[in-house]
């Protein structure tokens, strides 16, 4: 799966809050809660990690990013960035609290470039094919949401 056809498929369950803040907060604190669930996995699994556990928790994050493109009207695909994982996060996450908390202007769309590229050569260190991680985080999605975000069908998720 190309990362183009994945953002459109994500959008679709993409949940539009009352106010671009409340839509960039959800965004980066999505990122910021996946990227600790990734982290837990190498708690739990000091010597082995599980990878289908692996690609759920990188699907997510990917979900939040490609989400976060959507609202600022830019194309995941457009990659270009070096960075680590957690650097890329960190920075997207900062952004948003300067934007949000400081009314920053700052263009979001190079960190989030850069988080989606950490992304998919942090799954390649794990010998896991990135297009899967897109495919299988679409199939759970389609699966909750098969008609698009519902927040009734939201709210009664157990997740």
């Amino acid at each position: 799966m190309e990362l183009k056809e994945y953002q459109e498929l994500a959008k679709n369950t993409l949940a539009h809050l009352s106010m671009d803040e409340l839509d960039h907060s959800h965004m980066a604190l999505g990122i910021a809660g996946e990227l600790l669930e990734v982290q837990e996995l190498f708690y739990k699994e000091e010597d082995k990690i599980d990878q289908a556990d692996l690609i759920l928790e990188l699907g997510d994050i990917c979900w939040y990013v490609a989400c976060y493109c959507t609202l600022l009207d830019t194309d995941l695909d457009y990659l270009q960035h070096n960075g680590s994982l957690i650097t890329a996060s960190k920075e997207v996450i900062e952004f948003t609290k300067k934007n949000i908390a400081y009314e920053r202007d700052i263009n979001m769309r190079d960190s989030l470039h850069k988080l989606i590229y950490s992304l998919r050569k942090f799954a390649g260190i794990y010998g896991i094919n990135f297009s899967d991680v897109l495919e299988c985080n679409i199939e759970k999605l389609m699966h909750r949401y098969p008609q698009g975000f519902n927040k009734e069908v939201a709210q009664t998720l157990d997740i």
